[in-house]
């Protein structure tokens, strides 16, 4: 069996609830941030008492392609998307090797791909696969379906998003799988639904039509993945930018991923680095290490900024 989902955080989640049972005992360390910018750490210790998921840890593959953003073409080959990557983790600076980083991703991605394509091949095979409410999830599920169009195995998906229970009797919306706990994830079994050949050919011309349209960036609109220009997301980012005085690129950057759940931070990070090179913005100050979160900024022409890069 393969499960495979299209988040990292959410692949994390799903090896823990795979090797838990109920009565099993946690034991681990928890960091606490507080308001004053300290870090605390304590231990604890809890017992699983959510269902777990049947099966290993091994079981699980993560294919997180990033693919609501950038070139889809060269797919399935994964240069290209290797280079994006690496593009978009040069924002975080000297600290980082943003193209051994990206080797890893990527790498980590082929081997889900492996994984797929030989339980594919097996009619006894099963695939399931975690699709979450984010744009990167719908377009890795439409990715992975367009792989499994000639499976001969078992395939079936489990759709996680909707409000679904949160602590203390809250109810919770998601934005993106790797949001939700471990011990959350069992309860969405029952609720998972068969793909066969008739729509696993649907969802791969889905796919295609992406592929071939090609757009900067997809996005969900109305339940719906269509292709958007790069400035689809840039009302939301306009608002969190203030029009007096500087600002940390790192606050622009969370007020607009506050406002649009699910969207990745590299979308809005574009999105101002355009907007200084078009003159819109201005460099007051550079990141250290040339961390792009923490440089500051300031608007230096309104018309521009409205009008975008």
């Amino acid at each position: 069996m393969t499960e495979l989902v299209f988040c990292e955080s959410l692949a994390g989640a799903l090896k823990m609830a795979k090797g838990m049972r109920p009565g099993t005992v946690q034991r681990g360390v928890r960091c606490v941030l507080h308001e004053d910018g300290a870090c605390t750490s304590e231990e604890y210790r809890q017992v699983w008492q959510a269902p777990g998921v049947p099966g290993t840890p091994g079981q699980v593959a993560c294919l997180a392609l990033g693919l609501s953003m950038g070139a889809l073409s060269g797919l399935p080959g994964l240069a290209a998307r290797e280079a994006h990557f690496a593009r978009c983790w040069q924002a975080y600076g000297r600290g980082l090797n943003a193209q051994a980083a990206a080797h890893e991703s990527v790498c980590t991605a082929r081997r889900a791909m492996d994984a797929l394509a030989a339980e594919a091949a097996q009619t006894q095979g099963y695939v399931r696969l975690w699709l979450g409410p984010s744009p990167d999830e719908a377009c890795g599920f439409l990715f992975a379906c367009s792989l499994l169009a000639h499976a001969v195995c078992r395939v079936g998906v489990v759709v996680l998003g909707g409000l679904h229970p949160g602590p203390q009797g809250t109810l919770v919306q998601l934005a993106a799988g790797g949001e939700l706990a471990p011990e959350a994830l069992g309860a969405f079994l029952p609720q998972e639904k068969p793909l066969g050949a008739p729509q696993l050919g649907a969802l791969s011309g889905m796919w295609a039509a992406l592929k071939a349209e090609d757009a900067p960036l997809r996005a969900l609109v109305n339940g719906r993945l269509v292709g958007v220009p790069e400035h689809f997301y840039d009302p939301w980012l306009l608002r969190a930018i203030p029009r007096t005085g500087s600002f940390q690129a790192a606050v622009a950057i969370g007020r607009a991923l506050a406002a649009v759940p699910g969207v990745g931070d590299a979308v809005f990070v574009q999105r101002l680095q355009a907007l200084l090179a078009a003159g819109a913005l201005r460099m007051v100050q550079p990141g250290a290490d040339g961390h792009f979160y923490g440089a500051v900024l300031a608007v230096q022409d309104e018309a521009k900024l409205r009008a975008g890069a």
